[in-house]
């Protein structure tokens, strides 16, 4: 996760605050010759009350590219999209 997801974990701290607790699992289905995992799932509680989850694989074909997207309880979202290795702000609304 750590060597896949570095720009989006960072990008989704920074929106989101540090970690209160983190709940995942992880496993390497279809990569034997690497030595970390290749598919992540987990749930996450912010110390703000906030919540996220996150869904990392490099198993997938075709493959799926990064993102980050936030939605706040007053319906405003925001997304950061990394397509062809450059990150940018996908959209947003304020409600």
């Amino acid at each position: 996760m750590v060597s896949q997801c570095t720009h989006q974990l960072d990008l989704l701290l920074w929106f989101m605050g540090p970690l209160k607790k983190l709940y995942g699992y992880w496993d390497n289905f279809n990569h034997p010759y690497i030595e970390v995992e290749d598919t992540v799932a987990a749930v996450m509680r912010f110390k703000s009350g906030a919540m996220g989850c996150l869904v990392l694989s490099n198993s997938q074909c075709p493959g799926i590219f990064g993102k980050v997207h936030v939605h706040g309880s007053s319906g405003a979202s925001v997304g950061i999209e990394v397509e062809s290795g450059s990150p940018f702000i996908a959209g947003s609304h304020n409600a």
